[in-house]
């Protein structure tokens, strides 16, 4: 064989392993493989951070870990959550704990905990539309769509984490990012990450504010809230900070301290695309009951009956459509039913069903009851009597929440 035969027979036989590397960089089709994140960064800038959250959601998994920090010149209160995100399935799982360092402002803290007396950390997971929660050393509470419909703000703490268009786990700043609109080209970075300065409205940006600290705030439109988002060189979001600092007017109008004058978020995301170890409810050895078959709305419980409250709702104030749980009145409980009122009763010209009036009518129920329900009285005997009425945007014939009334009042005497 002559060399230039040798020599056409070599270039022959390495032809097929020329030809697949070709095929791998051109993808098979004689064009360039497009570049990582092409289906992101070759969008205009304004389209670029929606594409991202679906390039975030195709990711499949996620890690993350959020804080929301208050700040106050006597100290600081830090809500840390820290969990895992299945994309695909629809569920996640996460571990929420409040630091309070320094003399921050108690009622401040206590709506960042949800009005949760329990000093411990909050578990929450989601699956599908189902939101489940778990104190310390308890079972966890299954929550459906239905059941968050009949509990209403009771459960808001956690039911607003409950999936969203943007994430299984919602409630946070990922839920913002789709909405923001880039009006330049990002910061482009060596490793090919971007960095984005953009602002969005008050009214979404409140979204990922708790329920606690955000009534009220949907409704304002003209503040801008500012957003820094970061993008890995594959489109994905990995790290949103945002400043709550132009919406301070409007959550101390309703109710947040003077003293708070900062309100700063952050969110990472990690292991996008990893596996990740994390065991939903039922199968992390604790145990699961249904929220509608072991609680019971307040203005349900008979007069003279008595109930338990929820650890994980420990200290949320009470409405007609808080969720208690039934309680044997010769053992363990905090609450007795004194009486209930429906819309209408007392009859005209008595003291009348709202106000100052239901507390009156109240006192008259507890001066009226039997000895043994007195004894349970707070205060060396001086009742703590509560009338609590459902809201007035939820009272009308058939709200959902309301029990088909408009009105009314339950009575509770709290046990020492």
């Amino acid at each position: 064989m002559t060399v230039s035969r040798r020599r056409r027979t070599a270039v022959l036989g390495a032809l097929p392993i020329l030809l697949g590397a070709l095929s791998c960089e051109t993808g098979g089709s004689g064009t360039a493989a497009p570049a990582p994140g092409a289906a992101v960064f070759s969008l205009p800038p304004a389209q670029q951070l929606r594409a991202a959250a679906e390039a975030t959601r195709r990711a499949g998994t996620a890690t993350f870990v959020g804080t929301l920090a208050l700040s106050s010149a006597a100290g600081t209160a830090v809500e840390h959550t820290t969990g895992a995100m299945d994309f695909a399935e629809s569920r996640s799982r996460a571990e929420v704990s409040l630091e309070v360092a320094g003399a921050f402002p108690e009622d401040a803290a206590a709506a960042l905990r949800g009005g949760r007396e329990a000093p411990g950390p909050l578990s929450l997971a989601t699956d599908g539309g189902d939101v489940f929660a778990r104190g310390e050393d308890s079972a966890w509470l299954r929550f459906t769509p239905g059941a968050v419909e009949e509990f209403g703000g009771a459960v808001a703490a956690f039911s607003e984490h409950s999936a969203s268009p943007a994430a299984p786990y919602g409630g946070t700043l990922a839920d913002l990012v789709p909405s923001a609109v880039a009006e330049r080209a990002p910061e482009e970075r060596a490793d090919g990450s971007r960095r984005y300065r953009v602002t969005v409205p008050a009214r979404t940006a409140a979204k990922a504010l708790p329920a606690a600290l955000r009534p009220g705030t949907a409704e304002r439109g003209g503040e801008q809230v500012p957003l820094t988002v970061e993008l890995d060189g594959l489109g994905r979001i990995t790290r949103v900070d945002a400043d709550f600092g132009p919406l301070l007017a409007a959550l101390r109008q309703e109710g947040l301290p003077e003293g708070v004058t900062d309100v700063r978020g952050t969110l990472e995301l990690g292991a996008l695309g990893e596996p990740t170890a994390y065991r939903l409810p039922g199968r992390d050895g604790a145990g699961v009951e249904d929220a509608r078959k072991v609680l019971t709305p307040l203005r349900e419980f008979a007069a003279g009956s008595c109930a338990a409250r929820e650890p994980v709702l420990a200290a949320a104030p009470l409405t007609r459509a808080s969720p208690l749980r039934t309680a044997d009145c010769d053992a363990a409980h905090d609450l007795r039913v004194l009486a209930r009122f429906g819309p209408g009763e007392p009859p005209s010209g008595q003291h009348p069903v709202g106000g100052a009036e239901s507390a009156t009518r109240c006192a008259g129920a507890l001066a009226r009851a039997p000895e043994e329900w007195t004894r349970e009285a707070r205060r060396d005997g001086a009742a703590l009597v509560v009338a609590v009425e459902p809201p007035a945007a939820a009272a009308r014939p058939g709200a959902a929440g309301t029990g088909g009334t408009t009105g009314g009042t339950t009575c509770v005497v709290g046990r020492v």
